[in-house]
């Protein structure tokens, strides 16, 4: 990475680069700056202007709405001071009959419904009677039977110091007589507004203008795209608001900027919000733009009329040299050019491909020698019987003949069979784990029968789905005659060897353990560096399955050598495909 910047570093300030950059700078960035600049002012004094008559419609919307709330707040007041109302009606309740008290009951109901409907965005009215606790709506009835939220509303009215005020997403606003002397005699006219009939009072506006009320616990938007106008509450919801002078501000959503106005209604205790996209304000100025915009193009055209016969015909192919050069560099020998062209520089690219190839093919060649070198190893490895085990072998059965056992002597014969059947025949570098298994099965079968009791052999054996995947050849086999070899060789009585196989964090993990006196730390500092030699220091077996391993997967730590409390680790790390 560090040599393709400074090659590019070096080529940029070259000389074609340097008049190309100045032909464009003299030509282009004049005129660009010109434009640029009448573009900037004029959108700059339209949004200020815009600025100004956004937060002008939302002052005068706040306005209009406490205007409306304090003239039917007007009528609630005159309905309680209207002592003939109210006062007679609570003195005589106990006396009056049934009839009666719905005569009462309607009257004041009649006059409830006047407050109701004197504006269209009243939901409903209520005058509550503390004494009595009793309601009577604008609608004809009368309960004292109220529910606790109900009781809670009335609470608020009596309690709370603001005529306006909000509940459980709801707006009320609230009259009442408190006389000083007896509070229990007092009554309230309840009103609750309506927050979907706001948007009335929005309807005279101008195009892409839009507004929101934002209280405490609820919103009401004029927005009919109600997803843009839910997502912008939720963005202003906690932002300040001016309390004599909107404040401008500036948000987005989708990509699209807006121009926001937010001004606090003391009376209603909420904010009331305005925005418009600033897409509408520079909507006017977009025929200017583009006037100006093709004056900068015809500069440009001229630039780049200038050095397109240079950039064509010199600038390109370098270009191109360059990046398969750098490409080349960094190992990539896949890399072709194609370009078309019957001068000098067709010519080198031709030749840079033909390069390129053969550079490939040799390093192929290379690679698959190397390749059929270790399988070659492999075969030798397989074909390659200790002298030593074999006498060994022979010995055991040779012994078992003259002390008359046959059976000990049959079975070492078919172990060895099987053993030299899957070393000498000549098949497949991958066989499913099973049949690694089973190998290292019959090799441990002509151990036991040669060390006896002094090594007990623990095989756990992996479920079903791990036993088929596929692992190279002969990869099990030396790890465990290398611990016979080391771990065993002296030992008398209670050795012990665990063959373990397990899938985990995308490996399959195979560990051969053995509980002999292990290896330094010298000592397991020399394997681990043989392994990167190219040729073995002993060891084979180690060295060959570990340079199987790497040059299948391409991993250093696919043959791992520790010690362990117990003796000795040999774990092999296999990627799984997936």
């Amino acid at each position: 990475m560090v040599s393709r910047m400074k090659i590019r570093r070096k080529y940029r300030y070259g000389s074609v680069s340097i008049y190309l950059i100045l032909g464009l700078t003299l030509l282009f960035i004049p005129t660009f700056l010109v434009s640029m600049i009448g573009i900037s002012s004029s959108i700059g004094e339209i949004r200020r202007q815009r600025e100004e008559n956004i937060a002008n419609q939302v002052y005068s919307q706040k306005s209009q709405i406490e205007s409306e709330i304090r003239r039917v707040m007007d009528q609630q007041l005159r309905f309680l001071i209207n002592e003939d109302i109210t006062r007679s009606f609570t003195e005589q309740y106990d006396s009056m009959d049934k009839e009666t008290r719905g005569r009462e009951v309607s009257r004041l109901a009649k006059s409830l419904y006047m407050v109701k409907n004197s504006n269209t965005m009243i939901v409903n009215a209520w005058l509550y009677i503390p004494s009595l606790h009793m309601e009577i709506g604008s609608e004809g009835y009368y309960r004292t039977n109220l529910s606790e939220e109900e009781e809670a509303v009335y609470d608020i009215a009596f309690q709370s110091k603001k005529s306006v005020f909000t509940y459980d997403g709801a707006i009320y606003s609230t009259a009442a007589f408190l006389p000083s002397v007896i509070r229990s005699s007092s009554s309230c006219v309840l009103v609750e507004w309506s927050t979907d009939m706001l948007p009335v009072l929005w309807a005279v506006r101008e195009p892409g203008v839009e507004f929101i009320l934002l209280g405490e616990d609820f919103y009401s938007i004029s927005d009919m795209d109600s997803e843009r106008g839910t997502a912008m509450w939720e963005k202003l919801k906690n932002t300040d608001a001016g309390e004599r002078q909107p404040i401008i501000q500036e948000c987005s959503y989708q990509g699209e900027n807006y121009i926001v106005a937010l001004v606090f209604s003391d009376l209603l205790d909420c904010t009331i919000a305005s925005y418009q996209p600033l897409s509408i304000i520079t909507g006017p100025i977009h025929k200017y733009q583009i006037f100006l915009w093709v004056i900068g193009f015809c500069a440009l055209c001229a630039a780049v009329g200038i050095a397109v016969f240079c950039h064509r015909m010199i600038k390109k192919p370098l270009d191109k040299l360059l990046t398969a050069f750098v490409k080349v560099q960094e190992g990539d020998l896949g890399v072709q050019i194609q370009y078309k062209g019957n001068y000098e520089f067709s010519v080198l690219i031709r030749c840079f491909n033909t390069m390129v190839r053969r550079l490939n093919r040799l390093i192929e060649e290379n690679y698959a020698k190397e390749i059929r070198l270790k399988n070659t190893e492999l075969r030798q490895l397989q074909v390659q019987i200790s002298p030593h085990f074999l006498y060994n072998s022979f010995s055991v059965i040779a012994h078992s003949i003259h002390s008359g056992d046959t059976d000990s002597a049959l079975q070492m014969t078919k172990a060895l069979s099987e053993y030299f059947h899957y070393v000498t025949q000549n098949r497949r570098d991958m066989e499913p784990l099973s049949m690694e298994l089973e190998f290292a099965e019959s090799y441990l079968e002509i151990q036991s029968i040669r060390f006896g009791d002094r090594v007990d052999v623990q095989i756990e054996p992996p479920d079903e789905e791990t036993m088929q995947i596929m692992v190279p050849r002969m990869i099990i086999q030396p790890l465990v005659e290398n611990a016979y070899k080391h771990a065993f060789k002296e030992l008398e009585s209670g050795g012990k060897l665990r063959i373990s196989c397990c899938r985990e964090k995308g490996f399959l993990i195979i560990s051969v353990a053995d509980n002999g006196p292990g290896a330094t730390e010298d000592k397991l500092e020399e394997l681990r560096a043989s392994f990167l030699k190219e040729e073995p220091e002993g060891h084979n077996g180690l060295f060959n399955v570990y340079q199987r391993l790497w040059l299948k997967y391409g991993r250093r730590d696919a043959l791992q050598l520790e010690n362990t409390e117990e003796g000795f680790l040999v774990r092999i790390l296999i990627p799984l495909e997936g």
